[in-house]
């Protein structure tokens, strides 16, 4: 695991310079588990040795038994060859009895019937559903404006009082007496700004009349709006507060209430607006009880949706059975065919397994193999040790300057090189990318002209490397050599690249050629015959 980098991109190093650390209780856990694995490849190594012995022992017993297998050939074979005709006569039977025991399959028009049933109720079962939805939707709709609709109602009757002599409800209170509150506006409308005025005075002296009773009143200063609210009081006298922009009501208490002497066009309107409301919610609760009832009825007379699969299984199955069992049949009488030449090749067989037990075994380069491990590990534990001993610090081996840094503090040190360098004694390459149209005039071994830096200074070079580029397909990576001296690591330059092109019997100026939509055209002149006589035409 890397502990600390000392060096950075661009730096200028030397041999004997320090590039990083690695940490070294890492590197301790990396020497045990080399140390580990030799132990383990010796203690292979002896296991080896032991297999070894066995194996003689049992290449001993395969010679024995080698014999043996030997002089039981013939008689083994001979079993074989009745065994042979014996399972011919039971494929046969076992075919026989499985082409009488066919599974049943329902015919394609019962299927196709059911299937249209089923597609039919799921169908219908859908769109209720649907219906339902949206049937809840205009009853949660339709209950919210009825809602509104009673509010606005009493609202307006809490705000006018029992004027109306409509059937709006305004509630009571638990001594049966009627509660009014009242607010008033004044919105700029003369009308309206007189009857509040007209409501504190005659509230006022309502007030004057039921103090008596224990009842109070209050009044509240008109602001910029002119509104005011009154409460009730626990007698139920009826309490009623105003204001305008002038004044207010004074406190006092009274008992009742009052009614005006002509309908009220605001009321009816707000009645009428609440009974339609009502009659929308009814009649949507009358379609989402209908739609329920459907659904109902559907969940009744359920539909299963028509399942042929374990019929068509059992109908695969049987014919897959019915091929193995005929193919079992060939078999078998393939197998009686061949029984008496099985016999010959069988004794055949065993008379050379005699003479293979006879035979050297294949040498056991396992002990071999795990010493040659065993080196190698412990050439990889020497270098862990040289480090530890070096206090787990990587110097440079060369003289370069610092091109890649592949290693990050805290990761571990990946494959490969951990710090790459740009040896100066080896000539500099000059990379740039290509576009498509840029690589018609570039070819491999071309010769370019390079001009590197400020300095205006032009090398000439070969291109020694042309390929389309992997991070951005279209465009192509070029690399170019530049003579032994010339440039300097991160250094920026042009490329310059000619090339003759084929001969052309007819050219024109390429600020002649016009695109429009992706079609390049150019004018012509021709002569033509126009009503003065002949002219040019583009």
């Amino acid at each position: 695991k890397v502990n600390q980098i000392y060096v950075n991109l661009g730096d200028s190093v030397s041999a004997n310079t320090l590039l990083f650390d690695v940490d070294q209780e890492d590197l301790k856990e990396k020497i045990s588990e080399q140390e580990l694995a030799i132990k383990k490849l010796e203690m292979s190594n002896e296991q080896a040795r032991q297999q070894k012995e066995l194996d003689a022992q049992k290449e001993r017993l395969a010679q024995n038994r080698s014999l043996e297998d030997y002089a039981l050939a013939d008689t083994e074979e001979d079993r074989k060859i009745e065994q042979a005709g014996d399972a011919v006569a039971k494929a046969e039977e076992k075919l026989d009895d499985h082409l009488n025991n066919q599974p049943r399959q329902t015919p394609d028009e019962e299927r196709n019937q059911k299937k249209e049933e089923y597609k039919d109720w799921d169908s219908r079962m859908k769109d209720l559903q649907k219906q339902q939805i949206s049937a809840n939707s205009e009853l949660e709709a339709a209950k919210a404006e009825e809602e509104a609709a009673r509010k606005a109602l009493d609202d307006y009757i809490a705000a006018h009082g029992d004027s109306g002599g409509g059937d709006g409800d305004s509630g009571s209170d638990s001594s049966g007496e009627d509660n009014n509150s009242g607010s008033g506006s004044s919105g700029g409308s003369p009308d309206s700004h007189d009857g509040g005025q007209e409501a504190v005075r005659e509230n006022t002296e309502q007030s004057r009349e039921g103090q008596a009773s224990g009842g109070s009143v209050s009044g509240n200063d008109g602001g910029s709006d002119g509104s005011g609210t009154a409460g009730s009081d626990s007698a139920g006298g009826d309490s009623v507060g105003g204001s305008d922009d002038g004044g207010s009501a004074g406190d006092g208490s009274g008992s009742g209430g009052g009614s005006g002497p002509a309908a009220d066009p605001e009321r009816e309107r707000l009645e009428e607006a609440l009974k339609a409301a009502e009659a929308r919610r009814e009649s949507a609760e009358r379609r989402v009880k209908s739609i329920e009832e459907e659904l109902a009825k559907g969940n009744v007379d359920t539909k299963t949706k028509p399942d042929y699969a374990s019929e068509d299984s059992a109908w695969e199955n049987w014919e897959n059975t019915k091929k193995s069992l005929e193919d079992s049949v060939d078999s078998a009488k393939q197998n009686q065919e061949n029984s008496v030449w099985d016999k010959l090749d069988a004794i055949l067989e065993a008379k050379r397994k005699v003479e293979d037990s006879t035979l050297a075994a294949n040498p056991d380069l396992t002990l071999e193999m795990n010493q040659m491990e065993i080196a190698y590990r412990n050439e990889i534990l020497q270098k862990y040790v040289q480090l530890q001993k070096a206090d787990g610090q990587v110097f440079s081996e060369d003289n370069g300057i610092v091109t890649k840094i592949k290693i990050s503090s805290g990761e571990r040190v990946p494959d490969g090189a951990s710090v790459v360098l740009a040896d100066l004694d080896e000539s500099f390459k000059f990379r740039t990318t290509l576009t498509r149209e840029e690589k018609k005039y570039v070819d491999i071994n071309d010769t370019v002209s390079l001009k590197l830096g400020n300095s205006g200074r032009t090398v000439e070079g070969q291109v020694a490397y042309l390929a389309e580029s992997e991070s951005t397909p279209g465009s192509y990576d070029a690399i170019v050599y530049l003579p032994p001296g010339e440039g300097a690591v991160g250094q920026s330059g042009t490329m310059t690249a000619s090339s003759q092109s084929q001969s052309y019997p007819l050219t024109i100026p390429a600020k002649a050629v016009y695109t429009d939509n992706g079609i390049s055209y150019v004018f012509v002149l021709r002569k033509q015959q126009g009503i003065l006589g002949e002219e040019l035409a583009a």
